[in-house]
């Protein structure tokens, strides 16, 4: 091996204590520096393990740490499960667009990156966690007017104007199906009066 300059000594001596099973304490390393020779200015690593050996039980011993405990294995949710604690999230939370695809790969890789319990609250809260990048459930569309006649013709057999008909529509529209205009958009009025309400 080769030698270990003087002026290195100090970061050698823990190294060297710690590769002994001793403790690198400042005691310890004050107890190998006070006996190495003086006689020379470098050291070789043999010399200073045979010191650290010949100090023997002079010298503590590295504290010995408790093995950590191994982190639980996830639980394995099968699809089924999964499938169940996913419609119950949705249903519990209705403004998540749950035809989103991507809504849903979204929740289970939180849900696979959470906690190894993989419960419904683990679910929960990776909801929690993606909810600024979910996707939303359209608004509705406001109800329409149920136009029920529109389709039929009239008595005299010719087509309805449409509630939306143009002015040039109105004028080339015959008698009967201007008034029949007329009361289907009064009756339109008083179905939006109601639903305003």
């Amino acid at each position: 091996m080769g030698l270990i300059p003087k002026n290195l000594i100090s970061v050698a001596i823990p190294g060297a204590l710690h590769k002994a099973g001793k403790s690198s304490s400042e005691a310890n390393q004050d107890l190998v520096r006070k006996s190495l020779s003086r006689d020379s200015d470098d050291w070789t690593h043999e010399y200073l393990n045979s010191i650290i050996e010949s100090l023997g039980d002079r010298l503590s011993l590295a504290p010995v740490r408790p093995p950590q405990p191994k982190p639980p294995e996830p639980r394995i949710v099968l699809q089924d499960e999964l499938t169940e604690m996913m419609t119950k999230i949705l249903d519990a939370n209705p403004w998540i667009d749950r035809n989103s695809y991507e809504n849903g790969e979204r929740i289970a890789k939180a849900f696979m990156e959470g906690p190894p319990t993989r419960s419904i609250y683990d679910m929960r809260d990776a909801v929690s966690r993606v909810s600024a990048y979910l996707k939303r459930t359209p608004k509705p569309l406001p109800p329409q007017f149920p136009d029920k006649d529109f389709g039929r013709p009239l008595i005299n057999g010719m087509p309805r104007l449409p509630l939306n008909a143009t002015e040039a529509e109105q004028r080339a529209a015959k008698l009967i199906q201007s008034v029949d205009l007329i009361e289907r958009l009064r009756q339109k009025e008083k179905w939006d009066a109601a639903q305003n309400q």
